[in-house]
């Protein structure tokens, strides 16, 4: 977990092993600058930073091929809950790579002072719900800091860390409407 204040040039997370590649091929769009996958209504990064993250996103996709996505937020939610906007903001903004549109929305909410992560398709196996907890508490000290750009870039990388390590043995989804 890189550690770094904002104002530090970043460094990407390094790699121990190299992982397989996607499944099935997809096709990655040329998001080196793009920032299209950054929705910041709070405000919090500066067009710099919001360049640093889209080539981060860029670079996630690349060794994933799933999708990242990050979303700001300083308004009442009038009754939605941040999961609710998160897995909408994910699900209806055209997101997602492959067939099952895998990947992660990070939501920072400036309003209720509070971060969520959303995972879809494959993603979903492998950010756990204690995966999840802990990228979320690993990363409330950037938020508590300031460093809002940073928590970006970090939970990227935390992600991408999970997804290298593989899906944990056991893991399996609950679907709620079936029982199985």
């Amino acid at each position: 977990i890189d550690t770094s204040d904002d104002d530090e040039e970043y460094t990407p997370v390094a790699t121990a092993a190299p992982v397989a590649a996607p499944a099935s091929p997809v096709t990655l769009p040329d998001a080196s600058a793009d920032t299209s996958r950054i929705r910041d209504d709070a405000n919090l990064f500066t067009s710099e930073q919001e360049i640093k993250i889209a080539e981060r996103i860029a670079q996630f996709q690349k060794n994933t091929g799933m999708d990242f996505v990050v979303m700001t937020s300083k308004k009442s939610h009038e009754g939605l809950s941040a999961m609710q906007l998160a897995d909408d903001f994910y699900d209806y903004g055209g997101y997602g790579l492959d067939e099952e549109n895998s990947g992660v929305a990070y939501y920072i909410d400036m309003y209720e002072r509070y971060h969520y992560i959303s995972t879809t398709g494959q993603m979903i196996d492998y950010m756990t719900d204690e995966r999840i907890d802990s990228a979320i508490n690993n990363n409330t000290r950037y938020l508590s800091a300031g460093q809002y750009a940073q928590a970006a870039l970090n939970m990227i990388d935390m992600v991408e860390n999970y997804y290298r390590r593989g899906i944990p043995e056991g893991q399996y989804q609950y679907d709620i409407v079936t029982g199985q």
